[in-house]
């Protein structure tokens, strides 16, 4: 019988939990390779990272995660629960439209394609090759993560990608705005103290799946607002798609 994931915590420390939930990740190899034994552990191994402009939208994003599921029973959650507790959520904490189809089209499209690796949804999207790149390597790590990863080691894996993202000259700057967004939700959903301590490498049955879906309801509810032309609700219903993608991993048919 599956349970509420959290029971209830202060308010201090609600703002930097998300939900961890997982199934056994498919087989997708790294386009970087990545040397965990290199990697020092970070000081605070804590989601922030100042120097990333869209960093609120992360801790904004795990918020309405954290309020979305334990609204509900998540022994008899579906797609449209989540909605409905997302909608409450959202209208009692931001001044947009909650668009339900949006975040509906965007539950569905993102459970489809982890068969995938996600490989759909990036290739699809808007993003130039060179822009995918980031995105693939982040996915890249929650799917198939380096063999004894912690989150401070993928806190560091993560912010050293986002400093490249800020850097690079290549990208225009909404391929950057939009990278840094995705790193943001990322690195917030990846942070979760009350399941898996930051300091010790993630249990096999939880993994780092969690973020890579939250991300990609992040692009897909992106790009389908941009292909509608709902320009001026687009990173609204982009956050309300990553919240809701992230809720509909925690459902009963995908177990931990």
């Amino acid at each position: 019988m599956k349970r509420k994931l959290f029971a209830l915590v202060g308010v201090l420390t609600l703002i930097t939990y998300s939900i961890g939930c997982s199934k056994n990740s498919h087989e997708q190899p790294n386009t970087k390779k990545v040397n965990v034994q290199s990697i020092t552990s970070s000081t605070s191994c804590t989601p922030e990272n100042s120097l990333n402009p869209y960093d609120h939208i992360g801790e904004k994003h795990n918020l309405g995660v954290y309020a979305v599921v334990n609204d509900q029973d998540l022994d008899n959650g579906s797609y449209q629960t989540i909605s409905n507790s997302l909608s409450q959520w959202w209208t009692d904490n931001d001044n947009s439209v909650y668009d339900e189809e949006s975040a509906m089209y965007t539950m569905t499209t993102v459970e489809g394609d982890y068969v995938n690796n996600f490989s759909n949804i990036i290739q699809n999207s808007s993003f130039s090759n060179h822009a995918k790149s980031y995105l693939t390597y982040m996915i890249n790590i929650s799917l198939n993560p380096p063999q004894g990863l912690t989150y401070c080691q993928l806190y560091q894996m993560l912010i050293t990608a986002e400093n490249e993202i800020i850097a690079d000259q290549n990208l225009n700057n909404n391929e950057r705005s939009k990278l840094l967004t995705a790193y943001a939700i990322g690195r917030y959903s990846a942070y979760n103290p009350p399941i898996v301590d930051p300091y010790v490498t993630a249990s096999i049955s939880r993994g780092w799946v969690t973020f890579a879906y939250d991300v990609m309801g992040y692009i897909m509810a992106y790009e389908n607002a941009e292909a509608n032309n709902n320009l001026e609700n687009r990173d609204n219903l982009a956050l309300q798609g990553a919240i809701a993608a992230s809720s509909c991993w925690c459902l009963p048919y995908n177990p931990w």
